[in-house]
């Protein structure tokens, strides 16, 4: 009888209230990218952040930030030198296999030209585990 009890509560909730509310699937690989992409060029830092999971790494050509407060300081800088006047950013590639993004862009700012530059994104869950960017820049 407490099963039949069970059963009939369980389908009036589904009925009034719709179904149980499930775990939302994570982003795909590829919305994670263009949510990236979107958030870095409004320069949103707090919500970039949120799509770096707690023991993410980006490994730059100067160090290997550990979790997201290293992670944070590289857009802080990056960020602060990209909202300069006179930003020219291309993306010049994108491309997503699997949990594997990749990006390949230039930009002159009003520090540095950088001639060619690429990040390669590992994402999981829904989340940036890991990131590396190399770049070729010119001072000014």
């Amino acid at each position: 009888m407490r099963r039949i009890q069970a059963l009939s509560a369980a389908i009036a909730l589904t009925f009034f209230v719709g179904p149980a509310m499930a775990e939302e699937e994570p982003m795909t690989t590829a919305q994670v990218l263009e949510k990236h992409l979107e958030l870095v060029g409004n320069r949103d830092l707090p919500a970039v952040m949120e799509f770096y999971a707690p023991d993410a790494f980006m490994i730059t050509p100067d160090a290997i930030l550990q979790g997201p407060d290293q992670i944070r300081t590289f857009f802080v800088a990056q960020m602060a030198e990209f909202a300069l006047p006179g930003l020219d950013f291309e993306l010049k590639e994108k491309k997503v296999n699997g949990n594997i993004a990749y990006i390949v862009w230039t930009a002159d700012t009003a520090e540095n030209t950088y001639h060619y530059a690429s990040d390669t994104f590992v994402i999981e869950n829904g989340r940036i585990v890991a990131q590396t960017i190399a770049f070729s820049v010119t001072p000014k």
